[in-house]
């Protein structure tokens, strides 16, 4: 009879018991990863190299210095950028007419006479391909779009408010059709199609072909909008410049009023608000609070990347002209949205210059993605993200449960324990992370936005700051996510560590040798801040790196972390840079052996009491009572099949009750002995 002895599953269940945490931990720190996964920051980097690395790679200087975006030096500087190198770049996979292919597509079609085209669905609706007709300057064979002729041409239906007004395809003149006279009711025309309309007498009207065009509230008529592309597959949306002045005063002293009669208040940051800077209207232009980067007021003006180039290059020179670019230039942001139809993503970059009064400019780009396929329940990525969604909330709660059942039973002792700090850090990130992702996906923005915009200007401006908006709560959302990731991760170590006395060897080394490590951190806290002061003093008039308190600190801690930066030190005092060098490393060589030392000091120590607990408590640690029960529980359930076996095969064959079958030899020997001595027959 098989039977299993619960003295033996119950340690076992035990060590489950005991060994759930640790697991809850990990699975909540692996759907954190996967979520991470899923919000395609690896198509981000893919988009930002295909689309916008050129534009930081290229130099815009004409002396042949090499001098790129990063390096710009002022207003003028960027002004230069911009009109050689980031509009330059953007319009540079613009097909023009004439192109043999890419101009004229089934989704892009053509007006009259413009090419090539390879066939009728590439023109406009009432025009048809034609045969070599296009102008000389297109060159031999080419195709361009044409009026229709014939009585096949069919209907062509305008819609207006109140009106629908019809009028035959056919143009056998075109000069007739076309005269100089502009229909009243064209300004009218709308994209709205509303089929229950009356229908105007199609006898009365004309059908001009060189009218099939976008037409403005005066009358006039502009081309139909061309999309713009940069890495082939990224469409340029639209770009936005933020604009921030110095605000300007009278110097009072009179010792340097002569020379220098007027000069700058502070510095300004693109991102806040100041009350140092000019906020009066200028040129025309109005201050806008509220609006521009990151909603910090600023003078903002927006460009519509369906514009010609050219276009798009006389209101840069407008601004140029409105003084945008000159010497009060306190900050300039120029951010630029891109979409990306093949994976639904919208990719925000922007360019940000802070000119400082003192001469110099400092420049960073910035790029954030918004995933508009969150709510898209008919891919399987988003069904992934919400099971795990849901399987976060239900570990969460277990946490949350945990989590307060051990403050009621140990409320003085809790917060003693680091584990229990950072599990409670875990959870409120967790909770933030829950309402930060709801306040993205539950935007009315979010769930009714529709791609293409609107083609209304003010619109198509509101929709682009509403996008700002969400990739900016996407962006908040993933660095809380990534951050919750860490704290998990290292909640779960420490859980695991808690199971066998060698996965608690790191902890038990920095509980040994915490004194020491605390005096080591503050002496080289000292030395660290006494270097980089040092540093500064003696570096920061003739090195860029070491201009400021936070760089020297940074250029510093890289030293200590093995950068010997020998050519910053020297290049910024040639004779105290070398006497700086050897003595900083001499002092470093010391404190690492400290810190070495200290490290080794503790693992001995943290070693020592692991070597005594295995062998006389190695019972207690629960990951090692959990594997002696299951080895227990694998002999006795093996034992009991064992002797099964065994009744089994004395039922079937039959034997002795020891199981065992003894072999005689005298007994076969004797035997052997007598068959010799036989007569043969």
């Amino acid at each position: 009879r098989l039977h299993l002895r619960r003295s033996h599953l119950r340690p076992v269940m035990l060590g489950c018991r005991v060994l759930a945490p640790a697991l809850q931990s990990l699975a909540f720190a692996i759907c954190l990863v996967m979520i991470s996964l899923l919000t395609r920051v690896d198509l981000a980097g893919e988009i930002f190299r295909a689309s916008i690395q050129i534009v930081l790679d290229t130099p815009f200087d004409s002396d042949g210095s090499g001098r790129t975006v990063r390096n710009a030096r002022n207003g003028k500087d960027v002004l230069t950028w911009l009109e050689t190198v980031f509009f330059p770049k953007l319009y540079a996979e613009q097909t023009k007419d004439g192109d043999r292919t890419g101009y004229c597509t089934d989704s892009e079609p053509c007006l009259m006479m413009q090419g090539a085209t390879t066939s009728t669905t590439e023109c406009s609706d009432g025009l048809v391909s034609g045969l070599n007709n296009c102008p000389s300057w297109m060159g031999s064979n080419t195709n361009c779009c044409e009026q229709c002729t014939g009585s096949d041409c069919g209907i062509f239906t305008w819609y207006t408010e109140n009106i629908k007004i019809q009028a035959t395809r056919e143009v056998n003149n075109l000069a007739e059709n076309c005269d100089d006279e502009m229909p009243s009711w064209l300004p009218t025309v709308t994209s709205d199609v509303e089929e229950d309309l009356p229908v105007a007498n199609a006898a009365d009207n004309v059908y001009c072909p060189e009218r099939i065009a976008r037409t403005t509230a005066s009358g006039t008529t502009e081309s139909l909008p061309r999309f713009l592309w940069i890495g082939r597959y990224n469409r340029v949306v639209m770009t936005r410049f933020s604009l921030k002045r110095f605000q300007t005063e009278n110097l009072t002293t009179t010792q340097f009023q002569n020379a220098y009669p007027t000069r700058m208040t502070s510095e300004i940051k693109a991102s806040s608000t100041s009350d140092n800077e000019d906020k009066s209207t200028f040129n025309g232009y109005s201050y806008s609070e509220n609006d521009g980067h990151q909603e910090s007021g600023a003078y903002v003006t927006f460009f519509n990347m369906t514009k010609s180039k050219h276009v798009t290059l006389r209101k840069l020179e407008e601004l140029a002209n409105a003084n945008w670019f000159d010497l009060r230039q306190g900050s300039f942001v120029v951010e630029l949205l891109i979409f990306n139809g093949n994976v639904n993503l919208f990719f925000i970059v922007s360019f940000t210059f802070e000119q400082n009064f003192n001469g110099l400019t400092s420049n960073w780009v910035v790029s954030h993605v918004l995933d508009m396929n969150l709510n898209d329940t008919d891919q399987a990525t988003p069904i992934l993200r919400f099971f795990l969604y849901f399987f976060i909330i239900c570990l969460l709660g277990i946490f949350f449960s945990n989590e307060i059942s051990d403050i009621s039973s140990e409320s003085l002792d809790y917060f003693k324990r680091p584990a229990a700090i950072i599990q409670v850090v875990t959870i409120t990130f967790s909770i933030v992370c829950i309402i930060y992702y709801t306040l993205l996906v539950l935007n009315y923005w979010y769930i009714n936005f529709t791609f293409p915009m609107t083609a209304n200007v003010e619109d198509e401006e509101t929709v682009f700051r509403r996008l700002l908006l969400l990739a900016s709560r996407s962006e908040t959302f993933n660095t809380l996510l990534s951050f919750n990731t860490c704290l998990v991760f290292s909640r779960c170590v420490m859980l695991m560590s808690r199971t066998a006395p060698d996965a608690a060897i790191f902890f038990n080394m920095i509980e040994e040798a915490k004194k020491p490590l605390l005096s080591f951190f503050l002496m080289s806290g000292v030395m660290l801040f006494g270097f980089t002061l040092s540093s500064f003093y003696l570096f920061a008039q003739s090195t860029s790196e070491f201009r400021k308190v936070e760089g020297a600190f940074l250029n510093i801690l890289m030293m200590v972390m093995g950068s010997p930066n020998f050519d910053m030190c020297v290049n910024g005092d040639i004779a105290m840079g070398l006497f700086f060098f050897f003595v900083f490393h001499v002092f470093n060589i010391v404190v690492l052996q400290l810190f070495l030392s200290t490290l080794i000091v503790g693992y001995d120590t943290a070693k020592g009491g692991v070597d005594d607990d295995m062998g006389a408590h190695a019972d207690e640690y629960p990951l090692i009572r959990f594997l002696i029960s299951c080895r227990e529980w694998i002999k006795d359930s093996t034992s009991v099949i064992s002797a099964t076996a065994g009744s089994l095969r004395q039922v079937l064959f039959g034997s002795s009750s020891s199981g065992a079958i003894k072999i005689n030899h005298e007994k076969i020997a004797s035997l052997r002995d007598g068959r010799v001595s036989m007569p043969k027959v």
